[in-house]
């Protein structure tokens, strides 16, 4: 976990710095200099959803939300400097703005309605997880009829609370439900975590009384 810690550290100062660099050049920057910028903004969103995805694989479930947290604290920072940059890009290029809106016709294109299956939902409760992992087995990553997109769709639209934090961060493509699944699978599949979840499950039950005698 350290490693990933210190590589956190390093991006992070990265992030500061390029956004320096950003704040202080984008006034009078040309078009190749922007799209530097723009490259760099990019490359750093992929190393940080990289990084945080290793992160959430290997940390200690109490800090998890501290994390998620954090993640998404960057996510904004990053989106912000890339809404600046791409700002000036599209008063000093026009053909830029032109395919900016094509970029964005094309993601909205891409996502189409779901069909309609009967999916399980699941909200963190490690004692559900056998179930809901059985049935969405069944009625979603076994349906051959669609896509991996669409099952990370499905997966996200499924998982409540806890859960949902747990995959939130990763967008939607094929390449990555294989990714949420398993960030789902390590938390939730631990064996010992469950069978105690189960016993004091059980435990907590009232006591049946027993009949009355006559």
């Amino acid at each position: 976990m350290e490693p990933l810690k210190t590589k956190k550290k390093v991006l992070k100062t990265a992030l500061t710095r390029l956004r320096d660099k950003v704040a202080s050049a984008i006034k009078d920057a040309e078009s190749i200099a922007l799209r530097l910028f723009e490259s760099k903004t990019s490359d750093l969103f992929n190393d940080f959803k990289l990084l945080f995805d290793s992160i959430f694989v290997t940390c200690k479930p109490e800090e998890l939300d501290d994390f998620i947290r954090e993640k998404e604290t960057i996510d904004d920072s990053i989106d912000e400097l890339r809404l600046n940059v791409n700002r000036k890009m599209n008063k000093t290029d026009p053909e830029h703005s032109i395919s900016s809106v094509s970029s964005c016709n094309a993601s909205i294109l891409s996502d189409v309605k779901l069909p309609t299956l009967s999916v399980p939902t699941f909200n963190g409760k490690i004692e559900n997880w056998i179930m809901f992992k059985d049935m969405f087995v069944a009625s979603v990553i076994e349906n051959k009829s669609i896509s991996n997109s669409m099952k990370l769709q499905y997966l996200k639209a499924s998982c409540r609370d806890e859960a949902l934090r747990v995959i939130q961060s990763i967008s939607i493509s094929d390449a990555n439900f294989d990714i949420a699944w398993k960030l789902l699978e390590d938390r939730y599949s631990n064996k010992r975590e469950l069978l105690n979840a189960i016993i004091k499950k059980l435990l907590s039950q009232p006591n049946i009384s027993e009949s009355s005698s006559i």
